[in-house]
């Protein structure tokens, strides 16, 4: 079984109003990532990390999310090997990075201008022998997003989140 989730780090907004903005409520529990379908942590890097199991984030809610602020988004489904990357500032996309192996084992679209740090990664990652069953690409959006925020989905922190659910009303409307 292969992960699949959207992760939002937000800065410039607290993190009540990044659940608000994202329909979410704090259910006064904590427990280690990846326990729930919804969780959320402030992180040392400054950021808050929201995570959504079985969702692909979209642009509506990064341009949601990054008004008056900065967002960092990913998005992993490891069962299809895609990993994607955006950063969103002031309600607009900025850059973004996707690997869909479906497409090519070594396809990247890049869109915008990537942080310094992509450069570096990208390289690293082609850099290394391909072999028809490992898909390195798969990893630069993934740690584009881990440089920046200081999270990495597939590395356990030590950090507790809090869990965090949909408001009722949102259920109902939306079904998730």
């Amino acid at each position: 079984m292969g992960a699949a989730l959207s992760i939002f780090a937000v800065k410039q907004k607290s993190p009540e109003n990044v659940r608000e903005i994202l329909h979410l409520r704090s259910t006064g529990r904590r427990g280690y990532f990846p326990e729930f379908k919804f969780s959320g942590a402030s992180l040392p890097t400054g950021w808050y990390l929201v995570c959504e199991w079985h969702h692909e984030f979209t642009d509506a809610e990064l341009a949601r999310l990054s008004e008056n602020g900065e967002v960092v988004a990913c998005f992993v489904e490891e069962h299809a090997m895609v990993s994607r990357a955006a950063a969103w500032k002031d309600g607009r996309q900025v850059w973004a990075v996707v690997h869909d192996a479906e497409l090519d084992l070594r396809h990247l679209e890049v869109q915008g201008t990537p942080p310094p740090q992509f450069a570096d990664i990208r390289d690293e990652m082609l850099a290394k022998p391909a072999p028809d069953v490992c898909d390195y690409v798969f990893n630069i959006p993934v740690s584009l997003v881990a440089d920046l925020t200081g999270f990495r989905y597939d590395e356990r922190p030590n950090t507790r989140f809090e869990v965090l659910e949909r408001f009722s009303w949102f259920k109902a409307q939306f079904g998730r």
